[in-house]
This record gives C-alpha cells, sequence and structure tokens, in this order.
C-alpha cells in the first residue's frame, strides 16, 4: 500500500485529485439522480460564471467570513 501512495505523490495535483475523488466515490457511493442533478447545477453555475452573471469570490474572503460568523 505504501509503494501505491509513493508512486502517486509524485503525480500532478490534477492527476491526484481524480485519483482521490474516484477512490472516495468507492467508499461514499453517490445516487444516479444525485449525481446528475450536481452536474446540472456545477454545468449551470459554471456558465453564469463564463458570461459574467455571477463574480467569483476569493477562498481567503469566504474562509474570513465563515471565521467571522462562527466566533460570534
Amino acid at each position: 500500500m505504501a509503494s501505491i501512495v509513493d508512486e502517486v505523490q509524485n503525480y500532478p495535483i490534477e492527476k491526484r485529485a481524480v485519483i482521490a475523488d474516484a477512490v472516495l466515490q468507492t467508499l461514499n457511493q453517490i445516487d444516479p439522480e444525485t449525481q446528475t442533478e450536481w452536474s446540472r447545477v456545477a454545468q449551470k453555475r459554471r456558465a453564469e460564471l463564463m458570461d459574467g452573471k455571477v463574480c467569483p469570490i476569493a477562498t481567503s474572503e469566504v474562509m474570513a467570513e465563515a471565521y467571522s460568523r462562527a466566533v460570534r
């Protein structure tokens, strides 16, 4: 098992993300209807972003706001 982890650690981050997602999906089986709906929502949100209908917010801003709300 350690040799698999050692090998994967040398892969580019994009490939590691795909592998991690594939492994997680074997642990948490997703209902096909739920997966279809998530894909639809993701495509819609991407289109809104690409069309300029929404603006992205930096992760640091989102985390700062979440922390601010958590410590209130």
